[in-house]
């Protein structure tokens, strides 16, 4: 099977024929085109059941003969309960009966498709007239329909003024379509994820995508730049802004449905949000059952978000996705938001009495592969079934795609030898976010020079110690651009001790280090000014949250905890 499955009714075969020489002509080689060997709904079916990881995209040619065919609209639903992107291509010029109609509204359920009608005189298509081509063919390419580039980043914008780098260092990659034009690498992983979610939203299916990995392995990336801004261009989803727990999880939970209605120019306060969240749970907490009431209580306020967000965005019958980055601090907290926030996840997806819709909620969480069985045996996660997607680390053959194709998009070209240092150099689990250090290291090293080139890389000592090197230099106040030799002074060391534990870290129940969040208005001035030099390397970043927790401080990645050995020293 091809990549790509062109579904079309049989008294079409001229004009998807043509459709398909254009595709072709156009760089979309991969297509399935058949005029008879799939046929019926069964058995197109068990065809694309055997081919589910090479088939990704299935474009309907609507017409009023496709909407007319059981066949095709058997095509049509095998396809949507496999979970497959489907683009529509709409060529209906006549009155509809009520059952065409029917059937137009659920394929646009899915995707709004592109008007195709203007393009056709006299049943032939000219794809000189086709205002809306370039739309058509981005949408494909984002997709994945180019074979041998998968789900093309370069679908997506970029503004260098806004994104300066095409490296983002430990921090993963965030949830933009500027991100999502710089993440390469992951096509087939991020493919698999949507096609569960899209399984999980046409049977209804309640439970959570938990997207699974070890530390390291590149899952919040893949969630926040690989799958939400792809989710954002279908029909069928409202992606709310992902979300990580931190300090507070309420006021994360609800700064994320407040960011994605300001993007279109509507104003909800998170702390409005996060208020009627609050008392729907602490009202409905002082009746009979508590549990259950909780739970229809907060469904009740989270409907209400939903039902505004939907007209906000003019999608009625769209699913929301709800997106929860690094799950695991859930687990780990005291707070009693934390309790708040699984509730919430529980009542968007649990059915009390035939009460809920699940069909109209979706979850994604992301969670560290160690905390994996915690989660499932947490009080707070009690009733919250999830299907589990595994992600492994990046394989070293994808290097040079991580490396060359981001520094492209900038004009910036990368020395083969350079290509195969990195390549060589990176191995074992914390080769990703070693890598993306390096990288970036490189990359504000680069200067006015248009090719980053493995001598550079040389004098940064490689990956291996690259982050202790940087570590103990921001320790002893030496910033990136500054050679200075100075020596560690007890009163600096003392100092960074009593900032990083516990503030910024500690040691679990395993005896296994784990880094934590801190609120930067407890840090005297000294702190705050040792923490400044940690930030010019990028090993700790600084977040601000809306108040009351304000500006946030925490170590960029889990890697500085297994890379700098003097934190555990002590």
């Amino acid at each position: 099977m091809a990549t790509v499955f062109f579904s079309h009714a049989s008294v079409d075969d001229r004009l998807a024929d043509q459709i398909d020489s254009w595709l072709i002509a156009a760089g979309f080689t991969d297509i399935f085109l058949d005029h008879s060997k799939i046929r019926g709904g069964d058995k197109w079916s068990m065809e694309i059941q055997r081919a589910s990881v090479t088939c990704k995209i299935v474009i309907c040619l609507v017409t009023s003969g496709w909407l007319a065919s059981d066949e095709c609209n058997g095509e049509f639903v095998a396809s949507r309960l496999l979970g497959k992107r489907i683009i529509p291509l709409l060529a209906l010029a006549s009155p509809l009966t009520p059952e065409a109609s029917a059937r137009l509204r659920n394929v646009q359920r899915e995707d709004q498709g592109f008007d195709i009608t203007s393009a056709i005189f006299d049943g032939t298509f000219h794809p000189a007239s086709l205002n809306n081509a370039k739309s058509i063919l981005a949408g494909l390419r984002a997709s994945g329909a180019l074979v041998k580039v998968g789900l093309d980043p370069e679908a997506f914008e970029i503004d260098p003024l806004k994104i300066p780098s095409p490296f983002p260092g430990l921090e993963s990659f965030n949830d933009t379509d500027g991100d999502a034009a710089l993440f390469y690498g992951r096509s087939d992983d991020t493919t698999l994820c949507l096609e569960e979610l899209r399984q999980m939203r046409a049977t209804a299916d309640p439970r959570s995508l938990a997207i699974v990995g070890s530390s390291g392995s590149g899952k919040s990336s893949l969630l926040k730049a690989g799958m939400l801004p792809r989710l954002r261009r279908e029909e069928g989803w409202i992606a709310l802004r992902s979300f990580r727990p931190g300090v507070d999880g309420l006021v994360s939970f609800s700064e994320a449905w407040s960011r994605t209605f300001n993007e279109f120019g509507v104003f909800k306060a998170s702390s409005e949000i996060s208020s009627n969240i609050e008392a729907a749970w602490s009202s409905s907490s002082a009746l009979g059952d508590a549990s259950e009431n909780r739970l229809v209580g907060l469904r009740a306020v989270l409907d209400d978000l939903a039902g505004s967000l939907r007209h906000v965005f003019g999608k009625p019958e769209a699913t929301i996705l709800v997106s929860l980055d690094q799950a695991e601090e859930l687990l780990d907290s005291d707070q009693l938001s934390a309790d708040i926030v699984c509730d919430c996840l529980r009542a968007m997806t649990i059915n009390l009495e035939n009460k809920f819709d699940a069909y109209s909620w979706a979850t994604a969480l992301t969670i560290r592969a160690d905390k994996f069985a915690d989660l499932q045996r947490n009080a707070r996660f009690l009733g919250l079934a999830v299907r589990a997607v595994d992600i492994r680390p990046v394989e070293s053959y994808r290097v040079d795609d991580i490396v060359e194709r981001p520094a492209a998009r900038y004009g910036v070209k990368v020395a083969p030898q350079l290509l195969s240092l990195l390549i060589k150099d990176s191995s074992g689990d914390d080769a990703l976010p070693l890598l993306a250090f390096a990288l970036r290291q490189l990359w504000e090293a680069l200067g006015e020079g248009r090719e980053l080139e493995a001598t550079a890389y040389e004098k940064l000592h490689g990956i291996g110690g690259l982050i202790e090197l940087a570590a103990e230099r921001a320790l002893r106040g030496i910033r990136p651009d500054q050679k200075d030799a100075r020596q560690l002074t007890t009163d600096r060391e003392k100092l960074a001790r009593d900032v990083f534990v516990p503030g910024l870290m500690s040691i679990n129940d395993k005896g296994a280090p784990t880094k934590l969040v801190m609120q930067v208005k407890w840090l005297s001035d000294p702190a705050a000014a040792l923490l400044e030099d940690f930030i010019a390397w990028r090993l700790i970043v600084r977040k601000r949250v809306p108040e009351p927790i304000g500006t946030t401080v925490e170590l960029a990645h889990d890697a500085v905890l297994r890379s700098w050995p003097r934190l555990t020293r002590h």
